[in-house]
């Protein structure tokens, strides 16, 4: 289905007005009037006119490993036909925490790997110190995102050992009781 997920936001009290109604027409009226970008023309709902806030991106793994995640609306028709080809699912605290176990697994497979040299890339402890040492003097910050648009990311690099603590600082800093986070995907 998708390729490239997210992790986004919307406010619950939005997510309250449209969750049990029976179609996408009746949620795009809806999501239109909280400035949501709709085509009321278009039959298709985008995941991205729900959302409130886009957070940050987070690759596969959320639907590789087993996230559990909840269907954000109580009609399973429309929660099927938004689904088709996109993903817009809700997670909860426990799955972030999940997501962030994950990532945590992921980072110190990859750098036993290469200590042992066992990379795809056949990386070298060396080779992987200098690749490290580029981007973090790289003159495009690969490393630090200072960008204070993006509140809940602090890192630029897509390294899991990087985006684990972007994840930790959403844990600790999300309003998870006015906000409820979700999985967005194309």
């Amino acid at each position: 289905m998708s390729c490239r997920y997210y992790l986004a936001s919307i406010k619950k009290v939005n997510l309250h007005r449209i969750q049990n109604l029976g179609s996408v027409p009746a949620i795009k009226r809806i999501v239109a009037t909280w400035g949501g970008k709709v085509d009321m023309e278009d039959d298709y709902l985008s995941a991205y006119a729900l959302v409130d806030d886009r957070i940050d991106e987070i690759g596969d793994v959320v639907m590789t490993e087993g996230v559990e995640m909840v269907p954000l609306f109580t009609n399973e028709s429309v929660q099927q036909e938004l689904n088709e080809d996109q993903t817009v699912l809700g997670v909860d605290k426990e799955g972030l925490v999940s997501l962030i176990r994950i990532y945590q697994a992921r980072a110190l497979l990859y750098l036993e790997k290469v200590v042992d040299g066992t990379t795809l890339e056949n990386t070298t402890p060396e080779d992987y110190m200098r690749q490290k040492l580029r981007m973090w003097k790289s003159p495009h910050n690969l490393i630090l995102d200072l960008d204070e648009s993006r509140p809940h990311t602090v890192t630029n690099a897509g390294d899991y050992e990087y985006g684990v603590f972007s994840l930790i600082h959403l844990l600790k800093t999300f309003d998870f009781d006015n906000n409820q986070m979700v999985v967005i995907g194309y």
